[in-house]
């Protein structure tokens, strides 16, 4: 359920100039009515004062003294926020009449995803939450607690991640902190449950002790190899770290031109590249890997200089090949797109493939976000806030090239499938690691010898090779970080905490690290 669409009535006489905010608000549900003149806004609160719940006047509309105009709101709706949008910072309104309440500015140039914060913090806080909403959180946080009382299966788990996901983004539309203390304390108990549960049954998953899900090392031959055959082609695009609830965003930007199917799978563990990626294109544990190609996955004795996924190209053309599905020379096709690649070099890229019925593309989901136009303290949010992350990843999307092109693919004989390679956690509570003399790159997954930590907050892992992992040396123990934990020294405890609290990490066990999307979307019937 939603709690309720947002009316924002947009006063300008240069309506055309800001259309693509509009359209972007649209996106987010919700509904924006466009006027011309001021005279025509207030005809229309005093026909009816709860035609809107906020309303944004471009200063320079139709020359009218915007002080007066807002005077007048002010004297039909006392509470009715109000944004002005200046033409430049020097303009002080507040200054010039303070017995006349301005909710915010905004200036021009201003970022979308600024003027979306200002406009969101204003609607939930002059909005009370419906008594319908509550209730039906407070269902589903007791349906909750009543599955995690049992014997959860890794399909539930699926399910409650998304939920979780769906209420942290309902409640973040809301504001009330009530929703979202509660919501936070079900998410620990279900990212608690959920590691435990991966420490229990990972090593039988793929040892085939057990009966496995699907884990990230299958996917391509359980999921991709059968979409493909002499007149069907697959278009494989991995956006590295992407998490589940900023794949949402981009699905529901596809929703209109694809019949989408949506499934999901473990990444393996560590749930960073250099081992989850290269299982993922390998169709092999890292142990295997490593076993096959010697030194690939390592330095000696130091993981943080580890070479990560400068052989994938070779590793998906072995699994190909291993499995008897090389047509020519061009199986399969793979490339890595830069910030830099625009539509029509992407383009050529896939028309130079022809004879190759895979085609897989590689993007690097946080260097796309942060080349983009962004502002320092976007940059910020983007490493240390949720909603910040899925809206800055929403609007990269909706003006990326590879929107454009996959906008182009209208062909039935291709299928587009979307997924990543492992996902990120934020980070909040540090844990000490022992007898370890650096940590330099990971703080969520660590080799070395000796190595000891609090295993009520990490995974120990005495023979790495029970986990499918290499051992990086003789007597190599591994430890993992579970939940929301951040490794640290002793003796630094405080420069880690002040470096990587708030942080998005990598490589340990959590929903959002290892729980990951597989889109397939195929062209619309018409």
């Amino acid at each position: 359920m939603s709690v309720g669409c947002k009316k924002i009535l947009w006063v300008s006489d240069e309506i055309d100039y800001f259309r693509s905010q509009i359209a972007f608000l649209e996106t987010r549900g919700y509904s924006v009515i466009s006027i011309q003149s001021c005279n025509e806004l207030l005809e229309k609160i005093e026909q009816n004062a709860k035609i809107a719940d906020l309303i944004l006047i471009d200063t320079k509309a139709d020359g009218i003294d915007i002080l007066s105009i807002v005077s007048a709101i002010r004297k039909i709706d006392s509470n009715l926020p109000i944004v002005l949008i200046s033409q430049n910072e020097s303009e002080s309104f507040s200054k010039n009449k303070p017995a006349v309440r301005i909710d915010a500015v905004i200036s021009r140039p201003f970022t979308t995803s600024h003027f979306l914060a200002i406009c969101k913090k204003l609607l939930n806080t002059s909005r009370s939450v419906p008594k319908e909403f509550k209730e039906a959180f407070l269902r589903s946080y007791s349906e909750i607690k009543a599955i995690l009382a049992r014997n959860v299966t890794i399909r539930e788990y699926y399910r409650l991640y998304e939920k979780l996901v769906f209420w942290d983004m309902e409640i973040e539309n809301c504001g009330d902190e009530s929703l979202r203390q509660a919501l936070a304390g079900l998410r620990s108990d279900i990212d608690s449950a959920f590691s435990n549960f991966i420490i229990q049954n990972y090593g039988p998953w793929i040892n085939a002790q057990a009966e496995a899900p699907l884990l990230g090392h299958r996917v391509i031959e359980k999921r991709i190899m059968p979409l493909l055959s002499e007149d069907k082609k697959c278009l494989l695009l991995v956006i590295s770290g992407m998490r589940f609830d900023q794949y949402l965003y981009i699905e529901r930007a596809l929703n209109n031109l694809f019949d989408i199917k949506r499934q999901y799978f473990l990444a393996t563990l560590p749930s960073a590249e250099e081992f989850s990626r290269n299982s993922f294109f390998a169709g092999e544990l890292p142990v295997q890997i490593d076993s096959r190609n010697q030194g690939l996955l390592k330095e000696p004795d130091n993981e943080d200089k580890m070479s990560p996924n400068r052989m994938e190209n070779q590793l998906l053309f072995q699994k190909f090949s291993n499995n008897g599905e090389m047509i020519s020379d061009q199986e399969p096709y793979y490339s890595v797109i830069k910030p830099s690649d625009d539509a029509v070099s992407i383009l050529a890229k896939i028309q130079s493939c022809q004879k190759s019925r895979l085609i897989t593309m590689v993007l690097d989901l946080e260097e796309h976000v942060c080349c983009s136009n962004l502002t320092d303290q976007e940059r910020i949010d983007f490493q240390s806030n949720e909603s910040a992350r899925r809206l800055l990843t929403d609007i990269w999307f909706q003006k990326s090239e590879i929107f454009k092109v996959i906008q182009t693919l209208t062909s039935k004989d291709i299928t587009l499938v979307i997924t990543s390679d492992h996902g990120s956690v934020l980070c909040n509570r540090a844990t000490e690691v022992y007898n370890s003399e650096k940590l330099i790159k990971n703080r969520r997954y660590k080799f070395g010898v000796d190595i000891s930590a609090d295993e009520r907050r990490v995974v120990f892992i005495p023979e790495p090779s029970h986990f499918g992992l290499p051992s990086l040396g003789e007597e190599m123990n591994c430890i993992i970080a579970k939940e929301n934990y951040y490794f640290s020294h002793p003796e630094k405890f405080d420069y880690s905490r002040k470096e990587y609290k708030s942080s998005f990490q990598k490589g340990g066990i959590s929903l959002e690290e290892l729980i990951m999307p597989l889109g397939i979307f195929q062209q619309k019937e018409d």
